[in-house]
């Protein structure tokens, strides 16, 4: 019978030697993991339907402007009613509503500058969609939820929670 450590081998391999192949494995494996986990943005997202493409394209042209810092372009991707949620659902408060008077977007655009938009899980459902996922908003990780109306034709965004 042959056994998965044999003591022979045990006794030919020191423990600086063991140590040493483990270091050279995770150095080896550590990072593909990481490029294959982390890499993976909505841009990956392959749709089920055209409904989904229409949703990931807003969710993609809504990461652009706001990246580029285009306040008119965000505005003309957001509902009119449009609501941003910070926390979660039993301590969240309004962070920005279209429409607030005397509030601009800039102001949230210039404080949170830079937004990343992970793998998405969508959700299409009677002309309403919920895209869940992972989102990188100035470095920090976080799970973020979108739900989006269609309107006219057009996937407007109508809350957003993080």
């Amino acid at each position: 019978m042959m056994y998965l450590f044999d003591n022979r081998l045990d006794r030919q391999i020191s423990g600086k030697t063991w140590k040493w192949m483990l270091r050279i494995a995770m150095v080896l494996f550590l990072p593909l993991v990481l490029v294959y986990c982390a890499g993976r943005t909505i841009n990956d997202y392959i749709p089920n339907s055209s409904q989904e493409e229409e949703v990931k394209a807003a969710l993609i042209a809504f990461e652009t402007a706001w990246n580029t810092h285009e306040e008119k372009a965000v505005l003309a991707l957001l509902a009119g009613d449009f609501i941003m949620w910070e926390g979660s659902k039993g301590s969240r408060k309004i962070v920005f509503s279209k429409g607030t008077f005397g509030f601009r977007l800039q102001d949230i655009l210039i404080r949170w500058r830079y937004l990343s938009l992970g793998m998405p899980e969508i959700l299409v459902k009677d002309g309403e969609a919920t895209a869940r996922m992972a989102m990188l908003l100035d470095a920090r990780g976080m799970r973020t939820t979108f739900r989006l109306i269609n309107r006219g034709g057009a996937w407007l965004i109508l809350e957003w929670e993080f």
